[in-house]
């Protein structure tokens, strides 16, 4: 019989999964519920999960400001060797 434990996500949870997992960090911020609405919506408008669509929006904004600041993109250098 196959039986299942869940376990709550601590710290030790979080240091196993960053053993494995291409994207280990975690970043969390309030938003109002407002902003929650708007971004479930526009992420469902781009057919993505809100995480997915929260993240390729900073990775966007990341861009913009660190070349019109004329600095590198640590994360494109990773991919493209910028």
């Amino acid at each position: 019989m196959l039986q299942v434990l869940f376990l709550p996500y601590t710290s030790v949870v979080q240091s196993e999964v960053k053993k494995w997992h291409p994207r280990p960090n975690v970043l969390y911020t309030r938003i109002s519920h407002a902003e929650q609405a708007a971004f479930r919506s526009a992420a469902e408008h781009a057919g993505v999960k809100v995480s997915q669509w929260a993240r390729q929006q900073l990775r966007l904004a990341a861009i913009e400001n660190l070349r019109s600041a004329g600095e590198k993109v640590p994360f494109l250098e990773e991919v493209v060797g910028e």
